[in-house]
């Protein structure tokens, strides 16, 4: 598996997946932390050459250089998480996160006093800003005049990067925030704190980040997904192609509520989850694409 494990956002929960998979299955899981772009075919040949028979890539940059190799070894599988591509022996797991993006934004438009909200995404990508897309969705069905004040460059390493885009939005006017980044999101929930202003985590419940300050957190079932890729490999039935889990698909869920967030906003929450569910929100006010 190549990815980060020491983050609370994104790498974390992968980590933690693999880490079930290899308990549950009696797997053998090694782990390459902070390959980049440039390195990551070269890893994937790496491991391909040395037998392993799943590798798989947390992350849109490794989507790619997989395709390129995989034909070089048509007795590997290669899942990629977030994956734009795929091939005979390559899936790509695109989950809609769109969807619990949805629901952060009704929370959000529904208790912003000022109208004006700030996000913090790790790169402009389709899977980010698809992201960002649904948060400004779910805002605008409660409050349509909503603003979303936003940097979708962050990185995925670096909490400084989040603090400081989340202090320039504070001088801005934004009262609320959420992310779409690793440790940048947890350097915006920390200034975010020290202005007594909320936020929503990402990927794992944030709330010991600043446990007054963090309404809840979304849950994009990761740890979940990297079972169901070594589950569906071991039984044979993980085949190339794209797979899309939404919430129909009982994989989201989201962490506990702070008590700061009202009964009303809450139901408003469940509501728009049975109707993305329902097919009531679809395309047209959830996007699924850019």
């Amino acid at each position: 598996m190549i990815v980060t494990c020491d983050d609370s956002g994104w790498g974390k929960p992968g980590c933690d997946g693999m880490a079930q998979a290899k308990s549950r299955y009696g797997v053998e899981v090694t782990i390459s932390e902070r390959i980049t772009m440039a390195d990551a075919k070269a890893t994937m040949i790496d491991y391909a050459t040395r037998g392993y028979d799943l590798i798989i890539g947390h992350g849109q940059v490794y989507s790619a250089p997989a395709v390129e190799i995989a034909a070089q070894f048509p007795n590997t599988t290669f899942a990629m998480y977030y994956g734009g591509h795929s091939a005979a022996n390559v899936v790509s797991i695109d989950p809609k996160e769109h969807e619990l993006a949805y629901l952060a934004g009704v929370i959000a438009g529904s208790m912003t006093k000022t109208g004006k909200i700030g996000y913090v995404g790790g790169a402009v990508i389709p899977a980010v800003v698809r992201h960002l897309k649904g948060f400004e969705q779910g805002i605008q069905s409660v409050r349509p005049d909503g603003k979303v004040l936003s940097v979708l460059d962050a990185g995925w390493d670096n909490p400084q990067i989040g603090k400081e885009a989340a202090e320039a939005m504070i001088k801005s006017g934004a009262d609320i925030f959420f992310s779409g980044a690793s440790a940048p999101g947890e350097g915006m929930i920390k200034a975010a704190a020290e202005h007594g202003l909320y936020s929503m985590g990402y990927a794992t419940c944030q709330d010991f980040l600043a446990p007054k300050y963090v309404l809840t957190s979304t849950l994009n079932g990761i740890p979940e997904t990297m079972e169901w890729i070594v589950k569906s490999y071991l039984e044979g039935s993980l085949k190339g192609g794209m797979v899309r889990p939404g919430l129909k698909d009982g994989i989201f869920s989201m962490c506990p509520y702070n008590d700061a967030v009202p009964k009303e906003v809450r139901d408003k929450v469940e509501k728009a989850k049975q109707d993305i569910i329902d097919g009531k929100i679809g395309r047209a006010s959830c996007r699924e694409r850019v």
